[in-house]
């Protein structure tokens, strides 16, 4: 039993209590302002308050989590031995107590605080990974809450040894994101002879022959690697599948056609789950992605409780607000375009919490941490390298006990280059037995 001492009982304060201490650590526990209701002999007590209180764990509170207001802050963050990295750093609570506010900063870093505050963006109006401070400070590619959690066991044992606390287990999850089902199969009559026209103009004879053979066999079809994906992964796979071909960025085939129900009907027969793709020109739009979402349950005959955004077009609060209301439960777009890592710095599944309402809400969040177009197109690197990022994730995911998910494109695994074998990769990281 673990008792929390605070000078205000707020949203934000109960938000993170139920992330770290009943989530993460798995502990009972109760909230009190008043220290006369504590029983000193049966509970743990964390002191978060200003107050110096014996025979408690102390937090020196910074203020942030009293605030019921948006308001743009810079927490100051330092390197420390044996918290990695401390936000707040305040060593009033001296050396039994933790030398930073862990509350605020996990609170900071979950809600996505700074992402309100979109002062630079990339061309899609995305806040990129160079703009965080979990960038900036070094620690992107570490899953810094749960290392905060862990030293917090840590010091909770130090008052109660025989405290026992939740267990976690390992888990791999390989999503695919459906942006092209197919080059050529699924096409309609104007588009097939448009791709063709354009392959004789250009006197591409292989082109031309593949056309025909995907086709006649959508075996053939060069972004047809559904078999590859499903031969070659020993952990779940899930489908996030585009259901638009409204052109520009959402260039799928059609979505009500025979050959799209097709495939989601073959797939959803060993899928973990298949889930909705807003399109990128839904992103403002709750009636398109409600009708997108719609079509995709017509398709696989089931409701569509998981989604992640076509271009990873994550605005706060909106997009989530958003999938609140049409019915999603799960989201996967947690990571950024131009950077692998711990975009929420954890590696452990969390609810979205809206700091323009000051509420936390039932969308559950799950950080995906490595995109295969983040490693072909923006930071390029060869296939030992990737290998060596993607592995470097797998195990720091796995020391925390937290969930590896990746994301890939059926289409990526065609697109290769002189020095990067996605399929390699691939193989690398799932076609093997997990210790």
């Amino acid at each position: 039993m673990i008792t929390v001492l605070v000078e205000q009982d707020t949203a934000r304060l109960r938000y993170v209590l139920a992330e770290v201490l009943g989530r993460r650590l798995g502990m009972v526990y109760t909230v009190t302002d008043d220290v006369n209701e504590v029983d000193f002999n049966r509970t743990v007590v964390i002191n978060y308050t200003h107050r110096t209180v014996q025979q408690t764990i102390p937090i020196v509170p910074s203020g942030f989590l009293a605030q019921t207001f948006l308001d743009e802050v810079s927490p100051i963050t330092i390197t420390n031995d044996r918290w990695h990295t401390l936000l707040w750093p305040n060593h009033a609570a001296g050396k039994e107590g933790i030398p930073f506010d862990l509350f605020s900063a996990v609170f900071y870093l979950l809600s996505r605080y700074e992402e309100y505050f979109r002062i630079e963006t990339d061309r899609h109006g995305r806040f990129t990974a160079s703009m965080s401070l979990a960038y900036k400070r070094g620690f992107l590619r570490y899953p810094l809450v749960e290392h905060w959690c862990e030293e917090f066991k840590k010091v909770i044992l130090k008052q109660a040894p025989n405290l026992r606390f939740k267990q976690h287990t390992f888990s791999c999850l390989s999503t695919i994101d459906i942006d092209f089902a197919y080059l050529y199969n699924g096409l309609s009559a104007k588009w097939w002879f448009a791709k063709l026209a354009l392959a004789v103009l250009r006197f591409n004879i292989k082109s031309v022959i593949n056309q025909v053979f995907a086709t006649i066999n959508r075996k053939y079809d060069p972004y047809n690697s559904y078999e590859f994906i499903r031969k070659n992964t020993n952990a779940p796979i899930a489908y996030f599948m585009l259901m638009s071909d409204a052109g520009g960025y959402d260039k799928n085939i059609n979505p009500k056609g025979v050959t799209i129900k097709r495939l989601m009907l073959s797939l959803s027969k060993y899928a973990a789950f298949i889930g909705l793709h807003p399109s990128y020109g839904s992103n403002m739009s709750l009636q398109l992605v409600q009708h997108e979402s719609d079509l995709l349950q017509q398709a696989i005959l089931q409701p569509v409780y998981h989604s992640r955004q076509h271009y990873l077009m994550l605005s706060f609060p909106h997009t989530y607000n958003t999938l609140v209301r049409i019915g999603i439960t799960d989201d996967y777009t947690m990571v950024y375009a131009d950077e692998p890592g711990f975009r929420a710095s954890t590696c452990m599944p969390f609810n979205f919490f809206n700091v323009l309402t000051n509420q936390p809400t039932s969308l559950v969040v799950h950080s995906t941490c490595i995109m295969d177009v983040t490693l072909s197109n923006y930071l390029k690197v060869s296939t030992t390298e990737a290998k060596q990022i993607a592995s470097t994730l797998l195990e720091v995911t796995k020391q925390f006990n937290g969930d590896f998910i990746t994301l890939w494109h059926n289409n990526s695994f065609t697109a290769q280059t002189n020095t990067l074998n996605l399929k390699e990769v691939y193989c690398a990281l799932f076609n093997k037995p997990r210790k």
